[in-house]
């Protein structure tokens, strides 16, 4: 959908033109202003592809309002309207750029026509910027992995300022409403653009294959500027146009674009990465220190046997504080790769998982190979530990699950209250924390006991309850599904033929005749 403008000091006329084009191409936006002046500030917020003008007007006529557009280097497709006898007026227009014009009274065919080349001409116009930009982007790309030859070398260096210093931008882990994040992206880039526009020129684009969402190029005005003094001003600016759900890193400063800015761009991926650290922060600016991740390492591999100690001493309360003073230590120190760190925490957790299996004999269920999946996906420090004391937790607590009789106890107590409250809205995680289970350990002892998992008992249960029911009496359908703890006949119906093979009503008829 194109975006019109009429602009005409007489009402009538304009209102006319509005009318003709309402009727020709019904699915267009169309504005009006009624002078130059007033189509000049109009311009500006509402963007026209098509600008439709008089050119006799008060204030400002259509040749003043047609320079205006020019000096402003707006890309508006202008279509003069002129009187029989102001030829003169529109061939000065022609030359000053309109692409084309229409004499009064409107012929509908005549506007069609121009309608229709207008059209193609956008269209080429729009074709022709995509292309330039995808291939601008491809050598962006390129840049950032020193991928260029020497020609496209030149080609980039033509594009932008010499002699001034710059930096790399970079952010992820935003997550957009769903269906629109393409369209939300887009509008994000533009609005960084504008905000950072204040410090000096700038260039936002994507990345292809990384997980980067966008990466921009941005250059100070001036050759002094001081990076000290720069830098934390940039970072802030960026934190109130940025969302909140978003990390992103600014590198170093970077005086050439080649070979310099390939380095600039690692630098700012590991200030973005460096955000993981960080709670409520999420822009990062790049210091060495990042990189100087030996001390974790070698910390958090020599507590290995400690951890290991604690699970098969079933101590949970240590295990939980040893947990806290590695965090802490790693929160401190802050200065490994994110990923490194989390495949450290996996291989220890796992090397431990197999550790017990070999004493223990213990089972390797699901649960905890979706516990050290759900590490793995941890987007920030906390919910690493969270997850990792999660994992050691359950190690725990199967190291004591057939030693302790509380929890035997505790389990068959379980097991009764869902024979008696079937009928009810209950789940899992409610049950669980009605006899005091961790959900993840409920489930594994849970399913240990009864043979199967809490929601396939659940539906034994339930069916077999609605099975007795058919064979009593009369009762409705819809009645049974309730008392069976259905509150969806519908639903209901679906899962008894799964499980018996037929209808309710069929089960009722082939069995009892009822």
């Amino acid at each position: 959908m194109l975006k019109l403008m009429v602009v005409d000091d007489e009402a009538a006329h304009r209102r006319g033109m509005i009318s003709l084009l309402n009727e020709i191409r019904p699915d267009y936006f169309i504005a009006e202003a009624r002078d130059g002046s007033m189509a000049e500030i109009l311009v500006q917020t509402i963007q026209p592809d098509i600008v439709f003008t008089d050119i006799r007007m008060p204030k400002k006529d259509g040749l003043e309002f047609l320079k205006s557009l020019n000096e402003a280097n707006n890309e508006a497709k202008v279509v003069i309207i002129s009187a029989y006898g102001q030829f003169e007026y529109a061939k000065t227009a022609l030359n000053r750029g309109a692409f084309d014009y229409l004499l009064k009274p409107i012929d509908p065919d005549e506007l069609e026509n121009v309608l229709e080349r207008l059209e193609a001409s956008i269209q080429k116009r729009h074709a022709e910027a995509q292309s330039h930009n995808q291939y601008i982007n491809l050598l962006l790309n390129k840049l950032m992995k020193n991928g260029l030859n020497g020609k496209e070398e030149k080609e980039l260096e033509g594009i932008f300022p010499k002699g001034l210093p710059g930096v790399v931008f970079a952010m992820k882990n935003w997550i957009g409403e769903e269906g629109k994040r393409q369209e939300t992206l887009l509008e994000l880039r533009q609005k960084v653009k504008s905000e950072v526009n204040a410090f000096g020129h700038s260039i936002m684009f994507e990345m292809f294959e990384s997980d980067v969402y966008f990466i921009g190029l941005i250059f100070f005005r001036s050759a002094m500027t001081d990076e000290e003094e720069a830098m934390p001003k940039l970072a802030k600016a960026l934190k109130e146009v940025l969302p909140a759900t978003g990390d992103y890193g600014l590198s170093g400063f970077f005086t050439r674009l080649i070979p310099s800015v390939e380095e600039a761009y690692r630098q700012a991926q590991t200030a973005l990465e460096s955000a993981f650290y960080k709670e409520q922060e999420a822009g990062i600016l790049y210091g060495p220190w990042m990189e100087e991740d030996g001390q974790i390492l070698g910390y958090v591999t020599s507590e290995e046997t400690e951890i290991l100690n604690r699970i098969q001493y079933k101590d949970e309360n240590a295990v939980s504080e040893k947990l806290r003073n590695i965090f802490a230590y790693i929160k401190e120190k802050a200065n490994m790769n994110p990923m490194r760190l989390k495949e450290l925490f996996v291989w220890i957790g796992t090397r431990i998982v197999y550790s017990l299996q070999r004493e223990k004999g213990f089972e390797l269920s699901c649960d905890i190979m979706d516990q050290i999946n759900r590490m793995l996906e941890a987007n920030k420090l906390e919910r690493l530990r969270a997850e990792t004391e999660t994992l050691f937790l359950i190690l725990n607590r199967l190291m004591t699950a057939s030693l302790d009789e509380g929890n035997q106890d505790m389990l068959e107590r379980s097991i009764s209250y869902i024979r008696k409250h079937f009928a009810e809205d209950i789940s899992l995680l409610m049950v669980a924390e009605k006899f005091y289970f961790a959900p993840s350990y409920y489930s594994l002892i849970f399913k240990k006991r009864v043979g199967k998992n809490f929601s396939q008992y659940l539906t034994d249960i339930r069916i077999q309850n609605a099975c007795r029911l058919l064979q009593s009496g009369g009762d409705k359908v819809n009645n049974i599904a309730v008392k069976s703890g259905y509150s969806d006949p519908a639903y209901f119906g679906k899962v008894f033929k799964k499980k018996i093979g037929c209808s309710p009503e069929e089960y009722r008829q082939r069995n009892f005749g009822l």
